[in-house]
């Protein structure tokens, strides 16, 4: 892996498309790729429903964030309050952050969400099995949550800031993508290293090589310290080189953050 992640041709991606992309445009793509999300240990009803009306963009008619993202317990919320049915709702689960917790009650919490109307389920790898090296177990987690989730979206967070190698985040893309998930998702943004480029360039390196192999385009999700336009367009340009512009849709690609939001309104309104 370490020949195939060259920094330098990252970097130049990343001139190049600053340098063409039509900066307005790809904001408000990213605005429509947007899980805007809370997940504090003070939420409550009354923040959610608050996140609810913070979806709804007054300043750019027509244009809505992909998902709201909170933690189970306030699915009720979104059941009642979330009128717009394009906006999904979804949920974190598999014991997050830290994934560890035995299966049996991961899959628990899982099947809550699910039961409870939630349409996308993110849930973490366990970093220490595979850190172990027990990458079958790593795998039978995430069948079981796919099968869990049956027809709604399994987005997998790798939480790459705690792989230590590129290696690794390749190897846990591909053995989570040959799984079953739909999405693989850089970070919890728990802990000090969030996303950042790099690894989210080798885990499209990864989506594509299976895309190779199988036909099947799956999907990605970059979240963990991203709050700025400018950080979001890097993901926009790097997803267009690796997987097509043509293919950046929320079906496809999906950004995460609490703050970022607003400050895609302001960039795309100024």
């Amino acid at each position: 892996m370490s020949t195939i992640l060259n920094k330098a041709i990252i970097a130049e991606i990343l001139l190049k498309g600053r340098l063409s992309i039509n900066r307005r445009e790809a904001a408000i793509k990213c605005l429509q790729c947007l899980d805007l999300t809370s997940l504090s240990s003070t939420d409550n009803e009354e923040k959610i429903k608050k996140l609810i009306e913070d979806s709804k963009i007054k300043e750019l008619e027509s244009v809505k964030v992909a998902g709201i993202c909170v933690y189970p317990n306030f699915l009720g919320v979104l059941n009642e309050n979330l009128l717009d049915k394009e906006i999904k709702k979804v949920v974190v689960g598999g014991y997050f952050p830290s994934g560890q917790n035995p299966i049996e009650i991961k899959l628990n919490e899982i099947k809550f969400a699910v039961d409870n109307n939630a349409q996308e389920v993110d849930i973490v790898m366990n970093r220490g099995l595979f850190l172990e090296g027990n990458f079958e177990e790593v795998s039978r987690e995430t069948f079981l949550s796919k099968e869990i989730c049956g027809d709604k979206i399994l987005k997998v967070i790798l939480e790459i800031g705690e792989l230590e190698t590129y290696e690794n985040i390749y190897k846990a893309s591909l053995i989570n993508l040959e799984a079953g998930a739909d999405f693989i998702k850089t970070s919890t943004g728990k802990i000090d290293k969030g996303a950042d480029v790099y690894s989210f360039a080798v885990m499209l390196m990864a989506i594509k090589d299976y895309y190779k192999k199988t036909g099947v385009l799956k999907s990605i999700k970059a979240a963990g310290g991203i709050s700025s336009a400018e950080q979001a367009l890097d993901y926009y340009i790097l997803f267009s080189h690796y997987l097509g512009e043509e293919n950046l849709n929320s079906k496809h690609f999906r950004i995460g953050g609490s703050r970022l939001k607003n400050n895609l309104v302001e960039f795309i309104l100024k």
